[in-house]
Order: structure tokens, then C-alpha cells, then sequence
């Protein structure tokens, strides 16, 4: 395999890992002993409650406005985003 191309290595490898996924028993790692004991323990260090989910804050959007400001790549999604839909506006005008 040495002389295969990287082409030919990738697709063997994502045939691999197709079969190996077929072969996996669904619901596999939710049955084994050992994962569920270590949910429930809790973490060194943290709260116990510290992965139970909790309700919103009134002002909890406050701590993320502005979270993204002055990022290029964020910038490059929104401005992306708007020229898909100005696209899908412009297709859907036309019928």
C-alpha cells in the first residue's frame, strides 16, 4: 500500500470505517456498566449539580452579544449568509 496514492488510502480507510460502523450494536455504549456509574459520579472538584441543565436567566443573552465582534471568520459566515439569501430572494422573485 506504499505506493498507493493518498486518493486511494482515504477511500479504503472511509470503507473501513463504514464497515465497522455497520458492525457496531446500536445503543452499545449506552448498555455498558462502567459509562453509566461513571455519569453518575460526579466530577473532582466541580458541584454535583454541575451537569444537571438549568433554566435560563432573564439576562443571560447579555453575556453573549458582542461575543463575535471583530472576528474575521465570523464576519466571512454572516457575510455568506447574506449572499445565500439575497440569492434565494432574488431566485424566488423570479419564480
Amino acid at each position: 500500500m506504499a505506493t498507493a496514492t493518498l486518493a486511494a488510502r482515504v477511500a479504503q480507510l472511509e470503507k473501513t470505517v463504514a464497515t465497522l460502523v455497520k458492525k457496531q450494536e446500536p445503543g452499545r455504549l449506552r448498555k455498558s456498566k462502567k459509562l453509566k456509574a461513571m455519569a453518575q459520579a460526579p466530577l473532582p472538584g466541580l458541584p454535583k449539580d454541575f451537569l444537571q441543565p438549568r433554566q435560563p436567566g432573564r439576562d443571560d443573552w447579555m453575556t453573549v452579544v458582542g461575543m463575535f465582534d471583530g472576528d474575521e471568520v465570523m464576519k466571512r459566515i454572516i457575510e455568506r449568509g447574506a449572499s445565500i439569501r439575497r440569492a434565494e430572494s432574488r431566485k424566488a422573485r423570479r419564480g
